[in-house]
This record gives structure tokens, sequence and C-alpha cells, in this order.
């Protein structure tokens, strides 16, 4: 409940930056063909459920890891390393 109510605060907050709603606009429409309102993306928070953040995780985690580097990247560990974590 709490993580719930950490997101719906973070997404109505942002919402009320002119830039950011531009942008928020842009890409939903872009992704989806129409922009869904704050309060609609709040209710369809709302109705997730831990069997909904179950699936999502497992199926980010059956990927294989992507890895980008951005700078002095002698100290990066090498791709197999990072994928020997998983």
């Amino acid at each position: 409940m709490r993580a719930k109510n950490m997101t719906r605060s973070s997404l109505h907050l942002n919402l009320e930056t002119a830039g950011i709603v531009c942008e928020d606009l842009g890409r939903q429409v872009l992704y989806y063909g129409q922009r869904k309102s704050g309060a609609d993306i709040s209710k369809e928070i709302e109705a997730l459920g831990k069997k909904d953040l179950v699936r999502a995780a497992e199926r980010m985690l059956s990927s294989p890891v992507s890895v980008a580097a951005y700078g002095d990247v002698a100290w990066v560990p090498n791709y197999s390393d990072i994928c020997a974590l998983k």
C-alpha cells in the first residue's frame, strides 16, 4: 500500500509541471494512441496486486541482462560476471 501511495503521489506531483505534462502527453499518444488522465492511471495503480508484481518481475528477470556504461568504464565488470549475478 505504501508503494502504491508513493507512486500515485509522484505521478500527481509530476503532472503539475507543464513541461512534464506535455512530455507525458506525447509519450502516451505515441505508445497507446491516447492519453489517460492522472486519475485513470491512479485507479490502475490501485488495482495492481501481488500477482501482477510477481508476473512483471518474472518477465523482467527471464530476459537477458542489459548493461550500459558511460564515462570511465575501466571498473565496469565483464558482461559474463554481471550475468552470473542473476
